[in-house]
This record gives structure tokens, C-alpha cells and sequence, in this order.
């Protein structure tokens, strides 16, 4: 059976996150987000948005290691999760 979820690096995106994250869930999708080493601001936020929404789920990288680095522990979370696909999005809210 195929389980799908959204895979959302994150780096200091605090004011676009939310509303990222509200579309995703807007779809059914769990969200997983990796939070790259960002800020106080953003990790605040972050751990808001996983508090709030049991489908909402973080995973925090000591230190900013780059988007592809946050993409793959996305992935491997993603993969323990036990989810079959993902797909990944910025979490700027650049792209619909």
C-alpha cells in the first residue's frame, strides 16, 4: 500500500512555513518537517506547527548542513515513518 507525505526542508522561513504547511495539510498530507539549523524564530515556530497538528512532524538538525543534506534526512525520516513516497517542497511558499 502506498503512504505518501510532504518532505519540507526548512532554514530561517519562519513567516512562510505556517502557511506552507497549512496547504499541504489543506491536501491530506502528513508534513515532515527538517528543520536545517535555523534560528530561534524559526525553530519556535516550528516546534509550534508539530504541536499543533499530530500530522505535523519535526525533525531538527543541529546545524545548517544545506538543503540537499535536509532533503535526504527528510527522505530517511520520511522512510522510518514508515511512508513509501514523498515529495519534497520549500517551505519559502514561492511555488503553489
Amino acid at each position: 500500500m502506498t503512504s505518501l507525505c510532504a518532505v519540507v526542508p526548512v532554514f530561517d522561513h519562519e513567516l512562510a512555513v505556517g502557511p506552507t504547511t497549512a496547504g499541504l495539510r489543506a491536501h491530506g498530507l502528513t508534513v515532515l518537517l527538517v528543520d536545517d539549523g535555523s534560528g530561534p524564530a524559526c525553530a519556535e515556530e516550528l516546534r509550534r506547527l508539530a504541536a499543533a497538528d499530530p500530522e505535523v512532524r519535526l525533525l531538527r538538525l543541529p546545524e545548517n548542513r544545506g538543503k540537499g543534506a535536509a532533503v535526504l534526512a527528510g527522505l530517511k525520516f520520511a522512510a522510518a515513518a514508515g511512508f513509501t513516497h514523498a515529495l519534497q517542497i520549500d517551505a519559502d511558499g514561492q511555488h503553489d
